[in-house]
């Protein structure tokens, strides 16, 4: 802890230098951490919302074949409350069962060929090959599958957790002297209120469940500047 003070505070005037730090657990955070000049704002990273959980569905599954009749709003209005990581996770399974799909046909499609060759060598006469003109099966993620992996899907964040975090948030903002900036305490928290947009239909989110650790999770995030937290993982959901 004192190398990482030492290292923040520095011993010469640097510029254009910003650290960032996050947490799912700011309750046990040093105090020493959180002095001014240090990790001295808080910026609070909570559920995402309907058009954030669609742009969500649409990056994890944006390297992946899609079926067109795959209604990324339906997904979205049937996972409130999800976090990223959860929603990653519906993907993940719909790409693992289009894969397994893929090979069945693939299995059956060789079955079918070697059974041929079998009915040509009993009846006497040369096997002659069809010449199969078709491409490879490609393995498609279609709606029902994002719906069966749906049904067994489960939130990672309970409501227990969020009214935590929220306490965090909230006791942290006193600490450092944002209650001003902070939003009104009767604000609507995704996860923990209904989002009641306008026309949703603010569906019960499929299998509700313990909580489970899982990254991605709502967690208090403290910046000692005006920042955000991003990045873009290349990798596709069949890796």
């Amino acid at each position: 802890m004192n190398q990482l003070l030492t290292e923040m505070d520095g011993v010469t005037a640097q510029k254009l230098v910003f650290f960032i730090g996050a947490t799912n657990r700011p309750d046990i955070l040093d105090p020493a951490l959180m002095r001014p000049g240090r990790l001295d704002s808080l910026i609070y990273i909570g559920l995402p919302d309907f058009e954030s959980r669609i742009s969500i569905l649409k990056a994890t599954l944006r390297k992946s074949p899609m079926d067109p009749d795959v209604d990324y709003e339906w997904l979205a209005d049937r996972t409130e409350g999800f976090s990223g990581a959860d929603l990653a996770s519906i993907c993940k399974q719909a790409g693992k069962t289009a894969i397994r799909r893929a090979i069945t046909q693939e299995r059956l499609a060789f079955e079918r060929k070697e059974q041929k060759k079998k009915e040509a060598a009993d009846a006497g006469v040369d096997y002659v090959s069809e010449e199969e003109v078709g491409e490879d099966i490609v393995p498609w993620i279609t709606k029902e599958m994002l719906q069966k992996a749906m049904a067994v899907a489960r939130r990672s964040v309970s409501k227990q957790d969020l009214e935590r975090y929220m306490k965090y948030k909230r006791d942290m903002e006193r600490r450092l002297g944002m209650d001003d900036d902070a939003p009104q305490a009767n604000a609507r928290v995704i996860g923990l209120d209904a989002e009641n947009r306008h026309g949703g239909a603010a569906a019960p989110a499929a299998a509700a469940a313990a909580p489970q650790a899982a990254a991605g999770d709502a967690a208090p995030r403290t910046f000692n500047d005006a920042g955000a937290a991003g990045g873009d993982d290349d990798d596709d959901i069949y890796e």
